[in-house]
């Protein structure tokens, strides 16, 4: 039988002076942080210098929101931000930890009542977990604080067994204060660059739309349907918490910023399409379209004029005029994805464009001046392609002013379960978000040859056939599901039903004497119970009840 919570009766022990020194510099460590990131770096840092931990999120609650925000980090990687879900309707229990009334602390996570709930945040592998409450306008003492509303919570855990000293409270409650004060200040931040935005979004509209220079007419206030409704989260997202995949986002984000031209080279499936839509959106193009282009399917003869256009009759089934992908993309990013396989007679009119900016459609002699922004991507090594004569020098070095490599899925370990999970939210509706304990082993172990495309194609086929609440390993290509077979659990508890084992036996005595046993086999484990009986940690705490095995 599982013990009962266990909650500590805080009476704040006097820290050492030394202690309170080192507080004046945790508090300025903590004040650094200028944005959510920065922010939680600086926590983290900060507090590693008052205390050990292995886990930390902080928990906020909106002004405007049906539950609390919960931006947490990597177990035993705490200075990293990795994760940032909303616990909305979240339980009693859950809410006592997320929004508490005064410091909690306990020596186990799991004995917790809140541990078998779905929303609870805490991961498996944290023991001793602590809870400090953080007041509307950053109160940090105890009596200011007990008259303030409960915004959120700073909450600290660690994986080894030695528990938090409850002296501990004196010092975190007025980094806690400091917390609360830069998110408030936050938002006001966000509520403030959300009007400058859209201010700045009513003058580009008027901007876009004078007829010329020298006759400026407004002709109208509407916002373009391909923005009305846009949200923040509508956006590309690169998701990583690897230093790899990290590094390959900042140079993405300073580049949106110049005009300089952009190579993505990475495997196939490492996400350059949606790299080069980060870019876009970041960029001062973003109000344009992104029109993107795979050199590789275009036909050598027809290449010139997919990109630049044609008149009518300039060649063989030329039915008519038609304009170019390039002039498709004014005012806009135009994405050429495999760059390395255009044939080298049109190369020379793409690098004449991207120097003066001027289109002539084949069969035209008027040439158009047309601006966009070219972004491009290989997986090929292009300098071996112009040592070989397979590709111009000059053009090389226009389109590769920066060269981005992005890392492959096997160099990315920490993303890909980021990854996963938010493949699964989006395959399931948010009905299942992480995958089965038993499939991480050979998931992680998996080369993954086609990448992030290849991981998004597995589960959305898993989540997709995969009936019920548990996805189905057969569902899982090959050779994946074969990992995930050889790698499955032996530990599972199995117990012989012979015929005359059970004699008289009903269904309901059967199932719980297989719980009884699986309990004992696993000291008592809820979290290896369900695992070994292939339910969920609800579904099992339904059934200890119903039972009377609590």
């Amino acid at each position: 039988m599982m013990a009962k919570e266990r909650l500590a009766t805080i009476v704040p022990l006097p820290a050492p002076d030394a202690d309170y020194r080192v507080l004046v510099d945790v508090l300025m460590d903590i004040s650094r942080g200028v944005d959510l990131p920065s922010t939680f770096s600086a926590v983290a840092g900060g507090l590693a210098r008052l205390t050990r931990f292995d886990w930390l999120a902080i928990s906020w609650l909106p002004p405007r929101g049906e539950g609390a925000l919960v931006h947490a980090s990597l177990s035993g990687r705490p200075e990293w931000l990795a994760t940032t879900t909303e616990v909305g309707g979240a339980t009693r229990a859950v809410e006592s930890w997320l929004l508490p009334e005064s410091a909690r602390l306990v020596s186990d996570a799991l004995t917790c009542a809140a541990a078998d709930d779905a929303q609870w945040p805490v991961p498996a592998d944290i023991g001793p977990l602590i809870s400090i409450p953080m007041p509307t306008g950053g109160g940090g003492s105890r009596s200011s604080a007990s008259r303030a509303r409960r915004r959120g919570a700073i909450l600290l855990g660690r994986a080894h067994p030695r528990p938090f000293e409850p002296g501990l409270v004196s010092l975190l409650e007025p980094c806690a204060g400091q917390v609360a004060i830069l998110l408030e200040k936050t938002e006001w931040l966000e509520r403030f660059r959300t009007a400058n935005a859209g201010l700045r979004e009513q003058l580009g509209q008027l901007r876009s739309e004078r007829k010329d220079l020298a006759d400026a007419t407004v002709r109208s206030m509407l916002v373009p349907a391909s923005l009305q409704g846009r949200r923040a989260s509508d956006e590309p997202r690169w998701i990583a918490v690897d230093p790899p995949g990290i590094e390959a986002l900042e140079i993405v984000q300073r580049a949106a910023e110049t005009d300089v031209g952009v190579l993505l080279h990475g495997e196939s499936g490492t996400g350059k399409e949606l790299m080069a839509r980060t870019l876009h959106a970041r960029s001062a193009h973003a109000r344009g379209p992104f029109v993107p282009v795979n050199v590789a399917t275009l036909t050598p003869e027809l290449v010139g004029s997919e990109l630049f256009g044609h008149a009518e009759g300039s060649f063989t089934g030329a039915q008519g005029s038609r304009r170019g992908l390039i002039e498709d993309a004014r005012d806009g990013t135009l994405f050429l994805d495999e760059i390395g396989d255009m044939p080298l007679a049109v190369q020379p009119t793409l690098l004449r464009f991207l120097e003066n900016g001027m289109v002539r459609p084949v069969g035209e002699n008027r040439p158009r001046s047309v601006r966009t922004r070219v972004v491009c991507a290989t997986h090929r090594d292009l300098l071996a392609d112009v040592v070989a004569g397979r590709f111009r020098e000059d053009l090389y070095h226009r389109i590769a002013g920066i060269v981005v490599t992005l890392p492959p899925l096997r160099d990315r370990p920490g993303d890909q379960q980021l990854l996963v999970r938010e493949f699964l939210r989006q395959f399931s509706d948010g009905r299942r978000t992480d995958l089965p304990a038993s499939w991480w082993p050979a998931f992680r172990a998996y080369h993954w040859p086609g990448n992030v495309r290849e991981l998004r194609n597995a589960l959305r086929s898993v989540a997709a056939m995969s009936r019920g609440p548990d996805l189905e390993v057969r569902f899982l290509p090959q050779p994946l599901r074969g990992m995930v077979e050889h790698e499955a659990p032996a530990t599972t508890v199995r117990t012989s039903l012979t015929s005359d084992a059970y004699d008289g036996w009903t269904l309901a005595e059967v199932e719980r004497e297989m719980l009884r046993r699986t309990l004992h086999a696993n000291a008592g484990h809820r979290g290896k119970t369900a695992q070994s009986l292939g339910i969920t940690p609800r579904a099992l705490y339904d059934k200890i009840r119903r039972m009377g095995l609590s």
